[in-house]
This record gives structure tokens, sequence and C-alpha cells, in this order.
């Protein structure tokens, strides 16, 4: 089974005042542009992949977060996102961790540690492409179309917008368009990680013009 990656310095406050405003530690700074020593391979992916998940012929996407420690490996890691679950990606997850190793951050020469890093993985399984959540259907009303149904396929990005948009179908062949601009227009769920592919589905319903009132009621 292939698979494929889609790859503080703490202070401490003096005593004071009872009443004086608690002071946050500083947040570990988020790695967004990381320099690898090492990543999973093909075969890392084939070895881990679940089983469940292989026997399905069923791809996954996950979010693994990791602390970053002094020599570049990740430790500790959890996972902030797994779909679809109960599939065993998240579990696989955690075990590929210790296949990834960033370059020592250095100060003046010195290795440091600290900061975090936020991995999308996708797993793909043989034949298939990557997974895409479905989202919740979108009514559309738009002047001259009495029917119609689209889907359109897009991917998470951040700050919270959806990216590379496509039609995978439309019927009407017109109504294509529409959808693609309703889709520029939507924001995706905050639940939703940065890599995520989504299909949003779309139907189109005829305008309903007001109703005139009763001359009878007044």
């Amino acid at each position: 089974m292939l698979a494929i990656i889609a790859l503080a310095l703490g202070m401490q406050a003096d005593d004071g005042p009872a009443n004086a405003p608690s002071v946050s530690p500083p947040q570990p700074k988020v790695i967004t542009n990381p320099s690898w020593a090492r990543r999973p391979n093909a075969e890392d992916f084939a070895r881990f992949f679940p089983d469940k998940a292989g026997r399905a012929a069923a791809s996954g996407f996950t979010v693994l977060k990791c602390a970053v420690e002094v020599a570049g490996l990740l430790n500790p890691c959890d996972i902030s996102f797994e779909f679809p679950p109960n599939h065993g990606f998240a579990q696989a997850t955690l075990k590929m961790a210790s296949r990834f190793k960033l370059n020592p951050q250095t100060i003046d020469g010195v290795p440091v540690e600290g900061g975090t890093i936020v991995i999308p993985i996708n797993f793909v399984a043989r034949g298939k492409g990557p997974v895409a959540f479905r989202s919740a259907s979108f009514d559309v009303q738009v002047a001259g179309i009495e029917a119609g149904h689209a889907e359109v396929f897009c991917v998470v990005s951040w700050p919270q917008t959806f990216d590379r948009c496509k039609v995978l179908q439309a019927k009407p062949k017109a109504v294509g368009s529409f959808a693609l601009k309703a889709a520029s227009k939507l924001k995706p769920d905050p639940s939703f990680p940065n890599g995520l592919h989504v299909v949003i589905p779309f139907e189109f319903k005829p305008r309903t013009s007001p109703t005139p009132p009763d001359p009878a009621k007044n």
C-alpha cells in the first residue's frame, strides 16, 4: 500500500500587589517555513498505512502538531485533526512522527529548542485520490435558472478561505460558474485545518416572488 505525503524564554513576574494583572507566558512560536533534515518517504507511508483503511481502500487526512526539540526531533506530538475518523490515521501519524526531523535552529551558532510545528498529512490509498470532506449543501437562487445541482472542490487555505476551487460537476452546465462564485464567498468552518480538501454541493432553486397582499384581508 503506497501513500504520499501532501505535504521561551519564560519570565516570572516579581511578587507585586495582589490586584496586579496576571501575565501570560509567551506562546511558543509556530514554525511556518521548516528546513527539513528528514521526512517520511513512500516506504514509510506504506509501512505505517493503517490496515483498516487499507482494506477499505480509504484515503485519509491528519494534522500533526508537535514541539521541536533542540536536535530537531518532534516531541511531544498530538493530532489536532483526523478525517475520516476511526480508520487508524491518527495512530499511524503518531507512529510516523519520529521520521520527521528539522535542521536544528541556532542562535550564535548554538542549537536551541523551542517552537511548534503543524504538519498537514495526506494518506493516499492505491488507486485513489486525496480524501475530501463533504460539506453541507447550500441553496442558491439565480435569476433565469429554475433548478440545478453543482459540486465544487476547494482546498482550505490560511487565513480561512477556500482556494484552488474547481467545478466537479454541474447540471445544467451553466450553473457551474455561479457555483464557483458562491464558493468564493464562503468561509470554511473554523475547525477545518489548512490543506483540507472539501467538496461543496450547491442546489439551485427558482427565485420566488413575494406573495401580494390579499385585498380581502384588508
